[in-house]
């Protein structure tokens, strides 16, 4: 018997979203297995490397604004700014993106009970559901925005350790410590582009 619409449309809002194991594009599968340190192996293949930041530059030791970033109330203010401005770049790549690095993040269950304190309820469902699967591939895809989201979250509050590829546009995004996250391009255009869009949702793409 098949199933009523409403039926389908209920388990749909029910189900929590999970990770799809995918072979990785080929740029991507040469990033994963490089002996290099990330950055570098995409300086030899000309990507142009940044940081996108909350601070037009990098702040001095004795600059006041660093208190802000022990602050938990303050990053949660400054986090919605990141997931509006790389959720354009989610949707901007045909809402999908290639995440790999996971393996190293989560290596038994202490490490999940540990880092859920850090995450919202709606993520804990979310990283409870994905127990064990971090460990099946190297490489997975996203093309569910609530997914896309849980990760970013992670990595902004230094829960998760992860590489995303937008392979469409050409850009990577890797963890970071302070919400500083290194952000590179193949293309300069591209650059120009997003350093612009940066502005708008309060960030800034800046040099190393």
């Amino acid at each position: 018997m098949m199933k009523m619409e409403t039926e389908l449309q209920i388990e749909q809002e029910i189900e929590i979203p999970t990770l799809k194991t995918s072979i990785p594009p080929n740029f991507l599968k040469l990033l994963i297995e490089c002996e290099d340190d990330y950055l570098d192996f995409l300086q030899k293949k000309n990507y142009n490397i940044f940081l996108l930041d909350q601070f037009p530059s990098k702040l001095k030791e004795n600059d006041e604004r660093l208190k802000l970033l022990d602050s938990d109330f303050f990053r949660l203010k400054q986090e919605k700014k990141y997931l509006d401005f790389l959720t354009k770049l989610f949707k901007d790549n045909e809402s999908k993106v290639y995440i790999s690095g996971l393996n190293k993040s989560f290596k038994d269950l202490d490490f999940y009970i540990e880092k859920l304190e850090r995450f919202d309820k709606i993520d804990q469902y979310i990283i409870l559901n994905l127990y064990k699967k971090f460990q099946i591939s190297d490489a997975y895809f996203i093309d569910n925005i609530i997914l896309f989201n849980f990760f970013i979250k992670g990595i902004l509050r230094e829960a998760i350790s992860s590489n995303l590829y937008f392979d469409k546009l050409e850009i990577c995004l890797f963890d970071g410590f302070d919400m500083c996250l290194p952000l590179c391009f193949k293309e300069k255009e591209t650059l120009e582009k997003y350093s612009n869009t940066a502005l708008q949702f309060g960030l800034y793409i800046r040099k190393k």
